[in-house]
């Protein structure tokens, strides 16, 4: 799952939460959101998933839902 990602990802940098979401400028609580699941990253801002993805070293593609194309 994409929220399992972002938690092995800050866990292997030695990062807490409260380190990303300081670095990032958000509330600690939006990071958690993310990170648990409770709220998927392609619902944040595009500033906010490309800084927690640059952070964390992570393509931000694995965050993004694709658009379904018409048939």
């Amino acid at each position: 799952m994409r929220n399992e990602i972002l938690y092995n990802q800050r866990k292997a940098l030695g990062l807490t939460q409260q380190e990303v979401s300081q670095l990032v400028g958000i509330h600690v609580r939006q990071y958690q959101k993310f990170e648990s699941g409770e709220i998927e990253m392609a619902s944040a801002s595009l500033r906010i998933t490309l800084t927690i993805c640059d952070l964390l070293n992570l393509d931000p593609h694995l965050f993004v839902v694709p658009i379904q194309k018409e048939k």
